[in-house]
């Protein structure tokens, strides 16, 4: 299935909407936006601009860029890149332009998004997605990239022939533009190893409100981290999700060697400018889990009932 001259829509350009649309845009004829506010505005008037380590910086005029779905019409390939607390209302605006056949790849924080799609649309073909990058959507409206080695995972638990040749389609679809975009045989462990890294990252970043060397320079707040790892392992092993046996020390070593010292998090980011966030897509579902499974979570329930009080 040849994929580049459908019509592909974003929904959501913020830092990875606006990366993978930027990307998208510049190689496909077809590319609209779903965005809102002051930064449909700009995008319609001065186009997406972008600066980025491995695309490089350019700007961009998508085909078609819109706060309603009605102006697109079918889709034939959706991204949706928004955050989880905006999820179910976007559904809405998009189902009437789902198709049995449109293809839909959500790229976003936590576990629950692929079902709660699937689960809202009833139609579509969709495919688990998850993205590794450090890409903020600033002030100017411009989209900033420094991600050294940025990377999309996507597949499909248990694909059909059928399925597995559209995720090959979307695989060359992203690759093609410049995205690396990797296939995984066993997406739901790539998914819950990103979520467990999210649960202590983000969360211990926005707990203690620093970036990454403010937590690896001090003892208490590392061994406060590795729990928050071990705790959100422990769950994912109960359920039956295949991660590494020793995922808890790998996510460590990463913060502790592979990560900026200056690296922090969105979910920091929002707290501190007391944004709505995504602590409950964190924390909250991971208690909710392990609260189902009779799992004690101390640490994580500890760091999650501070957050809610800020």
């Amino acid at each position: 299935m040849n994929l580049s001259n459908k019509t592909i829509c974003v929904a959501g350009i913020g830092g990875v909407g606006g990366y993978l649309g930027a990307a998208l845009a510049k190689t496909y004829p077809h590319v609209t936006f779903l965005a809102r506010g002051k930064r449909l505005e700009h995008i319609r008037t001065n186009g997406l601009s972008i600066v980025s380590k491995s695309l490089g910086s350019f700007t961009i005029m998508p085909f078609s860029a819109s706060d309603s779905a009605a102006d697109f019409g079918h889709i034939d390939c959706l991204f949706i890149c928004c955050k989880n607390y905006q999820l179910k209302e976007l559904c809405i605006q998009l189902k009437p332009y789902i198709s049995s056949g449109t293809i839909i790849v959500p790229i976003m924080n936590g576990i629950t998004a692929a079902t709660e799609i699937r689960e809202a649309f009833h139609k579509g073909i969709v495919i688990d997605a998850l993205i590794y990058i450090i890409s903020t959507a600033l002030a100017d409206f411009s989209i900033e990239d420094i991600s050294p080695s940025p990377l999309v995972q996507i597949g499909k638990q248990h694909a059909t022939i059928e399925e597995k040749e559209i995720i090959t389609s979307v695989k060359d679809l992203l690759s093609y533009s410049g995205i690396p975009c990797k296939v995984e045989e066993d997406i739901e462990a790539a998914v819950w190893t990103k979520f467990i890294q999210n649960c202590a990252f983000n969360v211990a970043t926005a707990y203690y409100m620093t970036d990454a060397q403010g937590i690896y320079s001090d003892q208490t707040r590392l061994k406060k981290y590795y729990s928050l790892l071990s705790e959100s392992c422990l769950v994912a092993r109960a359920l039956g999700i295949h991660i590494a046996d020793d995922l808890e020390d790998n996510l460590y070593k990463r913060l502790l060697y592979k990560t900026e010292a200056a690296g922090t998090s969105s979910l920091k980011k929002d707290m501190a400018a007391k944004r709505q966030n995504e602590l409950d897509t964190f924390s909250g579902t991971l208690i909710r889990k392990a609260k189902s499974l009779q799992i004690p979570v101390p640490v994580s329930e500890e760091f999650y009932s501070g957050l809610v009080k800020m």
